[in-house]
């Protein structure tokens, strides 16, 4: 009986559960903070105002795993939807993104300060781990 209802719990407790991705890390070894965004398309998937990114942001020498919902594999999903199969990640400075405060005009006009694009082979390859810079 114990182990039946054993059993029921973990069933239970298994379809209750939310799927997250969490395999993907940055780790920021520059001396400035930065913050990330990430795409599967020409444009980072932008979340709210600049202020969020502000906030979320890695400090110099952080390293941080970065989620995505969905499933256990969110992120190899994520960027192999896209329209060329990569995922992107945008990598932005601080004071810029406090100056112009608007991401659509940051990256309309490319104010970030890098774009990295990989395939899951090239992901799987760095075992999920990116460095910037």
């Amino acid at each position: 009986m114990k182990v039946l209802l054993l059993n029921i719990f973990i069933l239970l407790a298994l379809i209750g559960c939310d799927y997250v991705d969490d395999r993907l890390v940055i780790s920021n070894t520059s001396k400035k903070p930065i913050a990330v965004a990430f795409s599967n398309d020409t444009i980072p998937s932008v979340i709210g105002k600049a202020e969020y990114y502000i906030e979320t942001a890695l400090r110099p020498n952080e390293t941080r795993h970065f989620s995505m919902p969905g499933s256990i594999d969110a992120w190899p999903l994520f960027a192999e939807t896209g329209n060329f199969n990569k995922l992107k990640i945008y990598y932005y400075d601080i004071d810029t993104l406090k100056k112009y405060s608007d991401m659509v005009y940051i990256n309309s006009n490319k104010l970030f300060l890098k774009l990295d694009e990989y395939t899951k082979t090239d992901l799987e390859t760095m075992n999920w781990v990116m460095k910037y810079p």
